[in-house]
């Protein structure tokens, strides 16, 4: 299975605020855990505005170096739009902010769970995935 962790998630470890959480990313297999490029992109925006930015984009080198990175292109965003639309339909509707989480090439089987996400602050929406 592969994890696909969200931006909370991530600062979550980084602040190492949920002993909860930290056990469970401690119990998956490194190789198993990818990020999306869209999470990267907001980790290190979130550094830009700290007394001491090149501190903490270190520490995101640290802690991002053991991750591949998925892109977010055009077949994620249609990819991303059909699940979103999908859920919608079903009367299971997600934020807009939630697909961003999603960078699934089209051969992804979300029915199937291939993909499990590392959500917690917005878990009601993307337990539903």
């Amino acid at each position: 299975m592969i994890f696909l962790p969200d931006t909370n998630t991530c600062i979550t470890l980084l602040r190492r605020r949920d002993d909860r959480l930290i056990a469970r990313w401690k119990s998956v297999n490194i190789t198993d855990i990818v990020l999306c490029s869209i999470v990267v992109y907001e980790l290190r925006y979130g550094a830009q505005p700290s007394s001491d930015p090149s501190r903490e984009h270190s520490k995101l080198d640290l802690f991002l170096s053991p991750f591949a990175s998925l892109p977010f292109d055009d077949q994620c965003a249609r990819r991303c739009a059909e699940v979103r639309a999908e859920l919608e339909r079903a009367g299971r509707v997600i934020g807009p902010h939630d697909c961003k989480s999603l960078p699934l090439p089209s051969n992804v089987n979300l029915r199937n769970r291939w993909l499990k996400l590392f959500a917690i602050h917005n878990a009601d929406d993307l337990k539903i995935v």
